[in-house]
């Protein structure tokens, strides 16, 4: 779901970019072109405190989201936590200057660990990704319809205090859960009705930390126009053995080769990574890293064999 937050930040926005406000972050912001809204959502109570203490006393950089991003942002209600989690998905507790983002997609967590929208293993914080695509810094965040862009950077490396602040040409959007991804997006509609006959779709929301691997419509054709339909507990077996279960985030980068488990006990599925591809299974990831709320999802090109 893309933010939407304008008319409440700007019911919020009580206090005057002129205004010293006497907390050094907020005041900094005044200092920049094209933060005047985010500088008066922060000056508003209650969000206020988040720029109190870390990271924001040490090391930090912020993907801030431009005036005009929030002037294209319309209405998310009144919920308070919500918006702290928005706002915190902006925030990385660490300093990460444009140059240290390559072409190649790296992830790193963010300050935002809201039980109510972020469920990884050990409470972590919820993850945003960043990389280059030509001259320009692309993010990653919980966009989830897949041919829709991720927000950029128009402006990049302003210094704030000891962190960092590039500023965005829209809100990021949290990850969601992946019903709610599947739902979006016709490609999976298969998927999902096979989740759907097994009872499947709340468990795999439930999970604390997931890796969905994910075929596509047409990679279903051989299981949904067989002559002799697979049973529950069969298709049940084949959908569990594309859950990678209990791992934060399985992104391609980094990851090193092995057998990751599975719904599947005692079946577990072996990886393997190479610079130019991820191979799961038999399966290939053809579009990966897309973010959940509990993990994330790679859309790969078959049904991975499962044998019992």
């Amino acid at each position: 779901m893309i933010a939407k937050l304008l008319p409440v930040f700007a019911a919020l926005a009580v206090f005057s970019n002129s205004q010293n406000t006497g907390n050094a972050v907020i005041d900094a912001l005044s200092t920049v072109d094209n933060l005047k809204t985010l500088k008066s959502v922060l000056a508003s109570e209650p969000f206020i405190e988040l720029t109190k203490g870390a990271p924001f006393n040490g090391e930090f950089t912020v993907f801030a989201p431009s005036d005009d991003a929030f002037d294209r942002a319309g209405d998310l209600g009144k919920d308070n936590d919500l918006i702290k989690a928005i706002l915190t998905y902006h925030v990385l507790p660490a300093t990460v200057p444009s140059s240290a983002i390559t072409e190649k997609p790296a992830f790193v967590r963010t300050v935002s660990d809201n039980a109510k929208y972020v469920n990884l293993p050990n409470k972590s914080a919820q993850m945003v990704g960043a990389y280059k695509e030509c001259d320009t810094v692309r993010i990653i965040d919980g966009t989830y319809v897949e041919d829709q862009s991720y927000p950029k950077v128009i402006k990049a490396d302003i210094k704030v205090g000891k962190g960092v602040v590039h500023i965005i040409d829209r809100l990021l959007t949290l990850p969601q859960p992946i019903s709610t991804v599947l739902k979006a997006n016709a490609r999976y509609s298969t998927l999902l009705s096979l989740l759907n006959q097994t009872k499947s779709v709340d468990a795999l929301d439930g999970l604390t930390g997931a890796t969905l691997l994910a075929p596509s419509n047409a990679a279903f054709l051989p299981i949904t126009t067989a002559k002799d339909k697979p049973s529950v507990e069969d298709l049940t077996y084949v959908l569990y053995g594309h859950v990678i279960n209990g791992i934060s985030l399985l992104t391609t980068r980094g990851l090193p080769n092995g057998t990751y488990p599975t719904l599947n006990k005692n079946k577990p599925l072996n990886v393997k990574v190479s610079s130019r591809k991820l191979v799961v299974g038999d399966a290939n990831v053809i579009q990966p890293n897309i973010l959940t709320k509990n993990g994330l999802i790679h859309r790969i090109d078959k049904v991975i064999s499962v044998a019992k």
